[in-house]
């Protein structure tokens, strides 16, 4: 085996060995030998290898985390999260033990003992695809070839995404001289070895096995119930998920993981009222629990509801921090409060006790780039990448960085490979809306003469029917690549509306509202485009309708000012009153403006159509109305305009 391959063994065991650790309630010094002989693996000393493994067994093996039958029993009995993590922790110890020292003893040519090792690593858990490969390797060496060859179809049997098992099975074939076989796998293993993600299915074998099998011997735990959602919803199966959070309450009502886990499901799926009912459950049953907390929080930060969340947040900031993870929590609540450097302070806090935590840096750079401090935040998530490159939120979050630079090939090279990695993730999807929205409003910028400074020259050129249809049909693609995605919908409408083509524009933002549940603020600027195309379209019934719709399924939190006045529950004055500067304002006059032109109020309509003109946000989807509207006031009859005028 080349030694690539030998080290590359040693380094997922330390990256599985330190993801076990946590939680787990070992003795200072069984902690303490198991990364003492992988460092000296790591470095290539096996002799020296060898006394701290064995310290490490022999501390270990009680029979509860020797035998992996004991194990499943053991976790089929556990009452609470800690005593799972516990008997899981252990088990996956001895795992790692035995088979780091038989990798020792592999190396030192003592291929026998390096077999006895790798037998036990496999009564501790008879699925490590790993140490199976191992025993096959050390097989192969002593030429018994049979033996060899059923270690490594076992291997490939528990994980066929197991490169190192083709590999391996490979040189079996060729000392046999079925150099056919040995080709097919040898291809079959460089083609796996392009994901790295393959390399680390050890740990997530053993974590779903026992899991479902001790499932299989007592299936009403609530404990494995919520573990087993908690796979499934770390796994974007959040339907699946939401089934096991659900069996486990109906189990233990009082459970306080599963409400927490069928929160984050309902979040994750955007559905934030029924994620906030879970949340508040499960922060009655553990006030002031810093993870109850934040996950309020965040779903009021998500749904854009940030007064409502400040109160979660502050509350977090009071208690006491210790850990890295604390203190990332307090990062979060910095970040959601709008104070970054705060949020700084506090990220730094947290990788100093923990430096290779992937998501803390994440968290950096999401400050930096709060900032405005792009490089740094590029860096940040660069760090992030290189310590978790299957990571597919930090991709998201580099590609929405280089959006801010406006380098757009490398913001598309980034989704790219978080859709690879997290092909139902809809925040891609978004991202790559914004994108592609970016790429075509840059395009018809440059067609609108929107690319200077200077006013006087933004009608230069006007935006062609060909732009807007080239437009529609880029939407168009992302729609038919996932039409459970809402956001696309709405651009094309906006563009639709634009071609004049209204009823194309009125079916897409229908669409727009049922996908996104009219949950909200940007449903309540649908509802309030739909309204405003109804009208001019004379389907006036059908716009009362939608306003009736609005004002049941809206929370207040997420109506808009302009919906307001088109509901008759505000005036002109309050709108403008109430309109929140940015790309809030910039829409809120705009429809003001097409409610005023519909209304034959010319002067008010230029008045605010020229105030988005000069003064608004260029970069929202709908900007492009602007020119369309300020073209039908300039087509507006004389003879009418005076006949207002006089009124």
């Amino acid at each position: 085996m080349r030694r690539s391959q030998r080290l590359l063994n040693i380094s997922v065991l330390l990256a599985v060995y330190t993801a076990t650790t946590v939680g787990t309630s070992h003795s200072a010094e069984e902690k303490h030998w198991l990364p003492v002989g992988l460092k000296a693996l790591e470095e290539r000393k096996f002799n020296e290898a060898i006394e701290p493994l064995t310290k490490a067994i022999k501390q270990s093996c009680i029979s509860s985390s020797s035998n992996y039958h004991n194990a499943v029993v053991a976790i089929s009995k556990v009452t609470t999260p800690d005593q799972y993590f516990e008997i899981k922790g252990r088990n996956q110890y001895v795992l790692h033990s035995y088979t780091a020292r038989g990798i020792a003893y592999s190396n030192l040519k003592d291929d026998k003992k390096a077999i006895e090792d790798f037998t036990s690593a496999l009564l501790a858990f008879s699925k490590s695809a790993k140490a199976t490969c191992n025993r096959g390797r050390s097989y192969m060496r002593l030429k018994m070839l049979d033996e060899a060859l059923k270690d490594y179809n076992a291997a490939i049997k528990i994980a066929p995404n197991l490169a190192e098992a083709y590999a391996n099975r490979a040189v079996a074939y060729r000392m046999l001289r079925q150099n056919d076989k040995a080709e097919a796998d040898t291809k079959k293993a460089a083609e796996l070895r392009k994901d790295p993600e393959h390399e680390f299915v050890e740990q997530i074998f053993h974590r779903d096995s026992l899991i479902a099998d001790g499932l299989n011997l007592n299936p009403k735990n609530v404990v494995l119930l919520t573990e087993s959602g908690m796979v499934l919803f770390n796994t974007n199966q959040e339907v699946k998920a939401i089934e096991q959070f659900k069996k486990a309450i109906q189990v233990d009502p009082k459970f306080f993981e599963a409400h927490g886990g069928l929160a984050d499901c309902y979040m994750s799926l955007e559905n934030f009222d029924a994620a906030l009912a879970c949340a508040k459950k499960a922060e009655k049953l553990r006030p002031n629990d810093g993870k109850s907390l934040i996950r309020i929080g965040m779903i009021y930060y998500n749904s854009d509801r940030l007064k409502e969340g400040a109160p979660y947040m502050r509350r977090i900031l009071k208690l006491p921090a210790k850990t890295a993870e604390q203190f990332r929590y307090r990062t979060l609540c910095y970040l959601g409060l709008g104070d970054y450097r705060e949020a700084l302070k506090e990220n730094e806090k947290s990788l100093r006790l923990e430096p290779r935590h992937a998501r803390s840096w994440d968290d950096r750079a999401l400050c930096f780039a709060n900032l405005k401090r792009y490089s740094e935040a590029i860096a940040a998530q660069n760090q992030c990448i290189s310590l978790k490159p299957d990571f597919a939120g930090a991709y998201i979050h580099r590609a929405q960085i280089y959006l801010k630079l406006h380098r757009l090939e490398d913001a598309d090279n980034d989704l790219d490979r978080a859709l690879a990695l997290s092909p139902k993730d809809k925040e891609i999807y978004r991202v790559k809306g914004a994108l592609e929205a970016m790429k075509g409003n840059l395009e018809l910028s440059f067609a609108d003469g929107q690319t200077g400074t200077n006013p006087v020259n933004r009608y230069t050129k006007a935006i062609t029917k060909d732009m807007l249809k080239k437009e529609i049909a880029r939407y168009s693609k992302i729609i038919s690549t996932i039409p459970s995605q809402p956001a696309p919908f709405y651009d094309r409408a906006v563009l639709n509306i634009a071609m004049e083509n209204l009823s194309a524009g009125i079916e897409d933002l229908r669409t727009f509202l049922s996908l996104s549940k009219w949950n909200g603020r940007s449903s309540s600027y649908a509802a309030s485009l739909l309204v405003l195309a109804l009208r001019e379209s004379g389907r006036g019934k059908e716009a009362d309708a939608v306003l009736r719709t609005a004002t049941q399924r809206l929370s207040a939190a997420n109506t808009v000012p302009i919906l307001e006045l088109l509901s008759g529950k505000a005036t002109e004055q309050t709108l403008l009153k109430n309109s929140k500067s940015g790309n809030t304002e910039t829409r809120d006059r705009l429809f003001l403006g097409i409610y005023f032109w519909q209304a034959k109020r010319i002067p008010e309509a230029k008045a605010q159509l020229d105030w988005v003109y000069s003064k608004g946000d260029q970069n929202i989807d709908e900007y492009v109305l602007v020119s369309v509207y300020r073209q039908k006031l300039a087509l507006t009859p004389r003879k009418e305009r005076r006949q207002f005028d006089n009124q």
